[in-house]
């Protein structure tokens, strides 16, 4: 693997939406995120082609990445409920087929940046100890990414250690984010912290600029494919900063 950051851009222009660990509202993230960008002007497509689950568990969060994404889901998805299912060749397919060159693509990523996502088995039978993580297929998709964290008290601790995971492992970090993903999840983490200092908090340790956050919402809901005010809870975040790093030409009227 190139020690070079990867952040070339052959098929299109590509974003990555990596956790710092599952359940982090990555998927809520990623489509307000193409919903904002849609209202702009741009062609937006999002994606997620790696599930770590069976079909039947996560059907209701592709009905929601598809519908409330405008995407359909006419990319092959590849489940994997087991360590040792995802073959040499599937990982290549999900590689090759996740981007969308006419359009901009967001991708979520599975899991968080250091979630197994496959083992190798040895000639036993057995897992050996050798493992490829979510950043390890992050790596041969050579696009940037944006990293997504819960909105509460540890959010700091989880953008700072993910972000370094991923700048050590050559993946260009463009910017980080928090989802408040229940009721009430952000409180104390705001009654210690003011925005503002959060902000400043997180500057003075990463280089990629934070976004901003999304409140929870009760009108939201993955599990019941119902996206209620999505684009507007984005509001409190700056897109800018993507659509630079991105290059994104915006639209004219």
């Amino acid at each position: 693997m190139s020690e070079a950051l990867q952040t070339e851009n052959k098929a299109g222009s590509g974003l990555l939406v990596i956790g710092s660990e599952g359940g982090c509202g990555k998927t809520t993230f990623m489509c307000g995120v193409a919903g904002a960008l849609r209202e702009i002007g741009f062609a937006v497509r999002v994606r997620k082609p790696l599930v770590l689950s069976s079909r039947k568990n996560c059907e209701a969060e592709l009905a929601f990445i598809s519908t409330v994404g405008h995407t359909p889901i006419d990319y092959p998805i590849r489940f994997a409920e087991g360590p040792m299912s995802l073959e040499e060749t599937e990982w290549q397919n999900v590689v090759a087929t996740s981007f969308d060159p006419a359009c901009v693509t967001l991708v979520e990523m599975p899991g968080g940046a250091a979630t197994p996502v496959c083992y190798e088995e040895n000639n036993s039978g057995t897992l050996s100890n050798h493992w490829r993580d979510c950043t390890d297929m992050a790596q041969e998709f050579k696009q940037p990414c944006v990293v997504v964290a819960k909105h509460q008290t540890d959010a700091i601790d989880r953008l700072v250690m993910t972000c370094a995971y991923l700048e050590r492992r050559k993946i260009k970090v463009l910017g980080c984010a928090t989802v408040e993903v229940v009721q009430d999840g952000g409180a104390e983490l705001e009654r210690k912290r003011s925005r503002a200092d959060f902000t400043v908090g997180l500057s003075s340790r990463l280089q990629a600029p934070f976004l901003g956050f999304i409140k929870f919402s009760p009108a939201v809901s993955v599990p019941q494919v119902v996206q209620g005010n999505l684009i507007k809870m984005t509001a409190g975040l700056d897109l800018l900063p993507l659509i630079q790093a991105l290059d994104l030409a915006l639209p004219t009227v």
